[in-house]
C-alpha cells in the first residue's frame, strides 16, 4: 500500500513539474507580446509615405528618402538594402543607434534614376529591423517608380481652312503653335504644314507645295519641304500608345509626297519635317472649314 501511495505521489509531482515548466514557458513567450513590434516610417521628398511607394515624374532624376525606426525595446540590427543589390553604406548596422538604442533615423538616402535611355523603371530598397522584443524581423519596402522621360512632343489643335482667309491654318510641330497665313510669315522656318483646299483637294500641305498653289504670301522667307502620307498600317490605338521617339520612327516610313488630301475622321497621317523629325497625325474630326488633329512628333 505504501508503495502505491509513493508511486502516485511521484506521478503527481511529475505532472506538477511539467505544468510549471509550461507556465514558465508561457510567460517567456508572452514576453514578446508585451511590446509592440518596431515601426518603420518612410518619408519621401519630405512627405510621409504610408506604403513607402512613390511615383516620380518623367523629368525627375532622383528622390530623397528618410527612414525612421522606433522600438519599445533595444534595437539589435537594421539593414537597408537595394533589391538585387548591395546594402546601403554603413549597413547592416548593429550599434550606434540613438540614445537608449530604441530609435534610429537615416536621412538623405538618394534614390537615383539609373536607366540612361529615359525609359521607366522601378527601384526598390528593403528595410529590415531586428529588436529584442520580437522573434522575427520587421521589414518594409521602399518603392520608387520613375516614369519614362518623354522624347516626343504632343499637341491637339484646331486648324481652320486657309482657303477661307484670315484664320489660323498653319502649324509648327516644334512647339504646337498655329498661325494665320499672314502671321506665319514671321515664323516660316517653323511651319511644317497648313490646312487648306476645296472639295477633293482639301487636306494638309507642306509650305513648299502650298506656295506653288499661290496660297502662301511672298514674304515667307522659308518654305519647308515637309513630307506627308496617309498610313494604313498604323491604327488609332497604336497612335494613342506611341510614347517614345523610337516607336514613331518605326511607324513612319520614307515619304516622298508633300501633301495629303481627302482626309476623314480616324485617319492616321505620317509626316517628316524638313529637319528630318518624324511625326504622326490623328484626324479627330474634319469639315471643309476646320480640322481637329492630335500630333506626336520626335523632339
Amino acid at each position: 500500500m505504501l508503495n502505491i501511495i509513493l508511486n502516485n505521489m511521484k506521478r503527481v509531482n511529475s505532472f506538477m513539474i511539467a505544468a510549471l515548466i509550461a507556465v514558465c514557458a508561457g510567460f517567456s513567450s508572452c514576453e514578446d507580446d508585451l511590446f509592440e513590434k518596431p515601426t518603420i516610417d518612410v518619408y519621401i521628398n519630405g512627405n510621409f509615405s504610408e506604403d513607402g511607394e512613390y511615383t516620380a515624374g518623367g523629368n525627375t532624376n532622383s528622390v530623397t528618402v528618410k527612414v525612421e525606426v522606433k522600438s519599445e525595446t533595444k534595437l539589435k540590427e537594421i539593414n537597408i538594402q537595394k533589391a538585387g543589390g548591395d546594402p546601403l553604406t554603413g549597413y547592416p548596422m548593429t550599434k550606434g543607434f540613438d540614445p537608449s538604442d530604441k530609435m534610429h533615423i537615416q536621412n538623405n538616402i538618394t534614390v537615383q534614376r539609373e536607366k540612361t535611355d529615359g525609359s521607366k523603371e522601378k527601384i526598390i530598397y528593403n528595410v529590415t529591423v531586428n529588436a529584442k522584443s520580437v522573434l522575427l524581423p520587421v521589414s518594409k519596402a521602399i518603392v520608387i517608380n520613375f516614369e519614362g522621360v518623354s522624347d516626343i512632343s504632343e499637341s491637339t489643335i484646331d486648324l481652320s481652312c486657309a482657303s477661307y482667309g484670315g484664320r489660323e491654318s498653319c502649324f509648327a510641330s516644334v512647339d504646337g503653335s498655329k498661325y494665320t497665313i499672314s502671321a506665319a510669315s514671321s515664323y516660316s522656318s517653323q511651319i511644317d504644314f497648313l490646312y487648306y483646299g476645296e472639295f477633293g483637294t482639301l487636306g494638309l500641305y507642306s509650305p513648299s507645295v502650298a506656295k506653288n498653289q499661290t496660297i502662301i504670301e511672298d514674304n515667307w522667307s522659308t518654305l519647308n519641304t515637309t513630307k506627308l502620307q496617309r498610313l494604313t498600317t498604323v491604327s488609332s490605338s497604336q497612335f494613342d500608345g506611341a510614347q517614345r521617339s523610337s516607336e514613331i520612327g518605326t511607324m513612319v516610313p520614307s515619304i516622298s509626297d508633300g501633301s495629303v488630301a481627302g482626309l476623314s475622321s480616324g485617319n492616321i497621317v505620317g509626316f517628316i519635317t524638313a529637319g528630318g523629325k518624324k511625326g504622326l497625325i490623328k484626324v479627330n474630326s474634319v469639315t471643309e472649314s476646320n480640322i481637329n488633329i492630335s500630333v506626336k512628333v520626335q523632339k
